[in-house]
């Protein structure tokens, strides 16, 4: 079989081709392989923060807080945007039985309204923000969504969250949530025969003191 001339150089213009094709595959996966992931923030709890309860009696208001937080918990956000904003993960177990309404019976009945015994502890876990904090002394209010579980039944919440880092080292990242007992199927607690009612609405606000890692 004769070949013609201009054959051997089409086929050696093809086989550098296939060459340079296999260089291009290779540094692309090299790239890959070796490239960080998209970085994201990434926060360790304190034990300063602290979360709190406000609600109202048909006579009085009361507050109970936990006012120092056990846990070893991290926090972190995404900086790849999705289609809700950036993606958080991450959150806070709080000991239900730590609670103190600064009221021997106050205290004793809000963990018993909370199931204390069978739930021992209250969770709020992260889902997302709208944007990237700019982590500045000032103050930035951005909106987010959080998940909460109290009782065993799991609600999620629209959140304003506020962040500030006065340092390098330092991020405060606090949020309040109106809620309801009946969000989560909780019939409020009363005493004396029903005199004295704690209604419906709650207020529940943390402030969580952090530092990067």
């Amino acid at each position: 079989m004769i070949f013609h001339p201009g054959f051997f150089t089409i086929f050696s213009a093809l086989m550098v081709i296939r060459k340079f094709s296999i260089w291009i595959l290779l540094l692309a996966g090299i790239h890959f392989a070796f490239s960080p992931a998209t970085p994201s923030y990434r926060w360790s709890v304190l034990k300063s923060s602290n979360l709190r309860v406000f609600g109202t009696t048909n006579v009085n208001k009361f507050n109970c807080d936990i006012s120092e937080y056990a846990a070893l918990d991290t926090i972190s956000c995404s900086r790849a945007k999705q289609k809700e904003g950036y993606t958080m993960a991450g959150g806070l177990q709080l000991d239900v039985r730590s609670f103190n309404c600064h009221n021997p019976i106050m205290t004793s009945d809000l963990r018993k309204t909370l199931k204390s015994k069978d739930y021992p502890y209250l969770y709020v876990r992260f889902i997302n923000i709208a944007k990237l904090p700019d982590l500045k002394p000032s103050a930035e209010n951005i909106g987010g969504w959080v998940e909460i579980e109290i009782a065993g039944v799991v609600r999620r919440f629209d959140m304003q969250y506020t962040i500030s880092s006065a340092s390098a080292d330092q991020v405060v990242l606090s949020g309040k949530r109106q809620l309801l007992f009946s969000d989560f199927n909780i019939t409020p607690p009363s005493r004396l025969g029903g005199m004295i009612k704690v209604n419906n609405e709650l207020e529940v606000s943390f402030t969580l003191q952090m530092r990067p890692v």
